[in-house]
């Protein structure tokens, strides 16, 4: 979490920074970790060093437990992890009633995936991702509804095209993704995709590498801990990208390419799935418009 590396950056001694601060960043790391989930592996060292220290500060009971080490074993870092999160709050940390770490994540979660108030272009924004790879820049958004009832609530494969494109003007972005919850009738997690018009040959190059993976798939990523979690090293992302619908009639400023979309396993997360986005756009460098 960037606010793991936030707490480090503080002072020796926490008493000095406001303890609604602390708190603050107490908060964000623990829904940045999943509460240190031991399932989902969202944590290093750093995290769980920052949120010992953060913990201490506003009055937190550790225990027996001590500050986490840089050099501490990967064991080390699990057992302390499954302690943290099992930890009492302090009433000042105690969000919605929450009495432990686990129960703070979950009220944190649930408030955060409440966005039946948020417009379109509102939900791309919420929790977006931007990077650079080859001369492309990626955008990224996970987007708390499943890709059916996305469609549904912007009225279509057309609108959400429109939104998207819109989205991804304004970010300054070539290729623009939309990685959408679990649906539960399928019980698979959706993918949307759009691209500005002059970059579709490098939409279609990535379209066609996803669907490869893991065929393809870098040493360097398939070797990852969270890579071999989600067994992208084995049956890479579950992609097959497919025209959602023609998009004429809907462009912003220009011919707006079709939305594509498709479903994808549900173990995948935008951790594993933007590296290996990014390696496609570093394999065959190019430079679109």
């Amino acid at each position: 979490s960037s606010c793991s590396l936030v707490a480090e950056l503080l002072p020796q001694d926490l008493s000095v920074v406001p303890a609604s601060l602390l708190v603050l960043l107490l908060a964000t790391i623990v829904v940045d970790t999943r509460a240190f989930s031991l399932k989902e592996l969202k944590f290093s060292h750093t995290d769980v060093r920052a949120t010992q220290k953060l913990l201490l500060a506003i009055g937190a009971d550790l225990g027996n437990l001590g500050i986490l080490g840089n050099s501490s074993s990967r064991g080390e870092l699990l057992a302390a992890a499954e302690v943290v999160r099992t930890l009492s709050l302090p009433p000042q940390a105690a969000v919605g009633g929450a009495m432990t770490i686990k129960q703070l994540a979950r009220r944190l979660l649930d408030a955060r995936h409440d966005v039946e108030a948020l417009k379109p272009n509102e939900l791309l924004r919420l929790d977006y991702k931007q990077e650079r790879s080859g001369g492309v820049e990626v955008g990224a958004s996970a987007i708390f509804a499943s890709l059916p009832k996305l469609l549904k609530r912007v009225g279509g494969a057309a609108a959400l095209a429109r939104e998207m494109q819109s989205f991804a003007q304004v970010q300054g972005v070539h290729v623009l993704f939309a990685l959408c919850k679990k649906d539960k009738a399928t019980r698979l997690k959706g993918i949307a995709m759009t691209a500005h018009p002059a970059s579709s040959q490098t939409a279609e190059r990535l379209q066609l590498g996803l669907a490869k993976f893991p065929h393809g798939l870098p040493a360097r990523l398939s070797t990852q801990l969270l890579f071999k979690k989600q067994q992208i090293h084995e049956l890479g992302f579950g992609i097959s990208f497919e025209s959602a619908e023609p998009a004429e009639g809907c462009a912003v400023g220009a011919s707006l390419l079709p939305l594509m979309c498709s479903t994808m396993r549900p173990e995948v997360t935008r951790k594993t799935l933007l590296p290996a986005i990014l390696s496609l756009c570093e394999a065959t460098p190019d430079k679109p418009a």
